[in-house]
């Protein structure tokens, strides 16, 4: 789908979500946030964190364990 007008457009939206409206951490304070967990999300400092994997969901439990409902 690169390849497609709409493309261009799917990725400001995507940029400006973590530079214009800062609703993501900047790579600068991931590791601040983070503290002793591997990202913030699993430090419970975000409520999602994406990645580059595929079928991720559980990916986070082992850091996460029970400290969350």
């Amino acid at each position: 789908m690169f390849d497609q007008p709409e493309a261009l457009e799917a990725w400001k939206y995507l940029i400006d979500k973590k530079t214009i409206h800062q609703a993501s951490p900047a790579e600068v304070q991931i590791k601040t946030i983070s503290g002793d967990y591997p990202q913030p999300f699993a430090a419970g400092k975000i409520g999602i964190w994406p990645s580059g994997r595929v079928n991720s969901t559980g990916y986070a439990n082992r850091y996460i364990e029970n400290r969350f409902s």
